[in-house]
């Protein structure tokens, strides 16, 4: 967490065209690298980084608080696709993939397969087999289409916060 928000006090402070050498030496302070005594001038840029450090702080938490939201939204949504009849039912009916090692079976619904990002339509449902062989839920997937792989289309926003990992799948062109 103080990791994350000492990234977050860097790109806010870069945005106020601060030097990189004293964001750098602010970096140090914070991870408790080196230690400095202040004037009274000093007390005042203390005060300034300890509001960035504050903000960024609650914009952490307002970010954790909108995606749980969102996550609890997309639970609600699959939580009928634990049984895979269900999800097929629905029109998760297209086993895209075949069986992926360490990921299981990816079932889409082709009428998402959009260039959208919506909480509450991944489109795939994925399943592995567990201990008994039987194929158990265990995630969801968005993607979008690309029909230029020389020229990909930029990933939609996702989830609050900067968290999510959009990557190209060459072979399905998603």
């Amino acid at each position: 967490m103080k990791k994350k928000m000492i990234i977050q006090m860097k790109r806010k402070l870069q945005r106020f065209h601060i030097s990189s050498d004293l964001i750098s030496k602010i970096h140090l302070l914070l991870s408790g690298n080196i230690s400095i005594s202040l004037s009274s001038s000093g007390s005042l840029t203390l005060l300034l980084l300890y509001g960035f450090l504050a903000s960024c702080q609650e914009e952490d938490q307002d970010v954790n608080v909108q995606r749980e939201q969102e996550l609890d939204q997309l639970r609600a949504v699959v939580a009928p696709y634990h049984d895979l009849q269900k999800a097929v039912t629905d029109g998760y009916d297209n086993e895209f993939t075949g069986y992926r090692m360490q990921m299981g079976f990816h079932y889409l619904d082709d009428t998402l397969l959009d260039n959208k990002f919506e909480v509450e339509h991944p489109e795939f449902t994925i399943y592995a087999p567990n201990a008994q062989g039987n194929l158990q839920f265990v995630a969801v997937e968005y993607a979008i289409p690309i029909d230029d792989m020389d020229n990909p289309p930029l990933a939609p926003e996702g989830f609050s916060g900067d968290t999510d990992v959009w990557e190209i799948n060459t072979e399905f062109k998603v």
